[in-house]
């Protein structure tokens, strides 16, 4: 049995790492309430996704043992209708 991933609907807001700016191909993560992230440019963004690299999933998930959330965040876009749909990294 096998259940579907959950997936931005159109209008949610998303950030991504500085390394990879697009949700495709990389660590997919959704946040369970709007997290507020403060990005590299001094910027702020409430955000319900996040995805970050291989490297940055590496670096800041694996060998520090953070969250995802603790990767340099430097993009930022809302999902839309048009988008294609996401294929998980494992893991995320």
């Amino acid at each position: 049995m096998t259940t579907e991933r959950p997936h931005p609907k159109p209008g949610d807001v998303c950030v991504c790492c500085e390394h990879k700016p697009s949700p495709y191909g990389v660590h997919t993560f959704q946040m369970m309430k709007r997290v507020t992230f403060k990005k590299t440019d001094g910027t702020r963004v409430k955000a319900d996704w996040v995805f970050i690299c291989d490297h940055c999933f590496q670096e800041y998930v694996v060998l520090r043992g953070g969250l995802a959330t603790d990767a340099p965040i430097t993009g930022c876009f809302t999902w839309t209708a048009e988008m294609k749909p996401l294929t998980y990294r494992e893991p995320s």
